[in-house]
């Protein structure tokens, strides 16, 4: 869900939004509760006593480390627009985004706009730095799995989708000519006001895009996520799995893909699912493969939710205070 308003100020949510917002993440939490009783909770157990206190504290810092290198990033963007934001506050807004990742496409991440009004930064750039994000994350998981898909040729398919739909965001980006054009014909009614926000999405996330800022977008998205292939490599090595950090960062990557090509909400499902079955055509048995994607979701994914939901409570709390 994508929080709209084109003003320099942004109100808060109405409490109905706080409500579904709210909804969807125990939904969310619900659904995976029972993916984890469907697969045995007895395996996941197993599975989490091998790894251990230590293996699993090594994944939940590696998986800090991209949150932190990817609010690096998230702060160069906001300096190009001219915004400078104290540390802290900053790093509450920007975690805060992370409670609404179980949102289709992430797009409920766009919260940290709202948080961000009353440091006047306008809503629209931090939908674009929002998309630039995103856009700057599959570039660098496309690249990535490009190099290794003679291992898992099957992936292809999902490859060659996201490559289309990078290819699509990015010459929107530089030529915006006919959605202008579409924005200028029907200049009345809703359609035409949706089509104006995305013009001006557009405008504002082309300045995300140059050269430098894009190469150091890229590099940063590079280290976050190899970060992240070590925090999976540790839980499968404390599982007794031995595979190459090669192999299983290509078998995280492919399952991101198919989680943003599924449109779910935080790409569950298709991300697990993706993850699981590469695992097991890599020679791991299948019980094993299902909880070692469930515990590298729970340190990745929920770890996020978990930070998320409280950087927005003391978000909140802070925004009291100072008002």
């Amino acid at each position: 869900m994508t929080f709209v308003n084109t003003g320099q100020t942004t109100a808060r949510p109405p409490t109905r939004q706080w409500v579904w917002l709210g909804g969807s993440i125990l939904l969310a939490v619900l659904a995976y509760l029972a993916v984890v009783l469907w697969v045995g909770w007895a395996e996941v157990s197993r599975a989490i006593l091998q790894v251990g206190a230590g293996g699993l504290l090594l994944a939940a810092l590696m998986s800090c480390c991209n949150f932190g290198l990817r609010y690096l990033r998230w702060r160069r963007y906001l300096a190009h627009f001219q915004h400078r934001l104290p540390w802290l506050d900053g790093g509450l807004a920007y975690m805060a985004g992370f409670a609404l990742t179980t949102t289709p496409l992430r797009a409920g991440e766009t919260l940290r706009g709202l948080l961000l009004a009353r440091f006047g930064v306008r809503f629209g750039q931090t939908v674009a730095i929002f998309v630039s994000e995103r856009l700057a994350d599959l570039m660098v998981v496309i690249a990535l799995v490009s190099l290794g898909l003679a291992q898992f040729p099957q992936a292809r398919p999902i490859v060659a989708l996201c490559a289309l739909l990078v290819a699509g965001v990015l010459i929107s980006l530089l030529w915006p000519y006919w959605l202008q054009q579409l924005a200028r014909r029907w200049a009345q009614g809703r359609i035409g006001r949706w089509l104006a926000h995305g013009v001006r999405l557009l405008q504002d996330a082309r300045h995300c895009h140059g050269r430098g800022l894009l190469a150091l977008s890229l590099l940063i998205g590079l280290l976050a996520w190899s970060v992240e292939g070590i925090a999976f490599q540790s839980i499968l090595g404390g599982m007794g799995v031995s595979l190459s950090f090669t192999t299983v960062l290509l078998v995280y990557m492919i399952g991101k893909l198919a989680g943003v090509l599924s449109f779910a909400p935080g790409g569950l499902g298709g991300t697990e699912a993706a993850i699981a079955l590469l695992l097991i055509w890599s020679g791991v048995p299948p019980a094993q493969a299902a909880a070692a994607t469930i515990l590298v979701r729970l340190v990745t994914l929920w770890l996020a939710v978990a930070l998320g939901c409280t950087a927005l409570a003391l978000s909140l709390w802070r925004e009291k205070q100072t008002s």
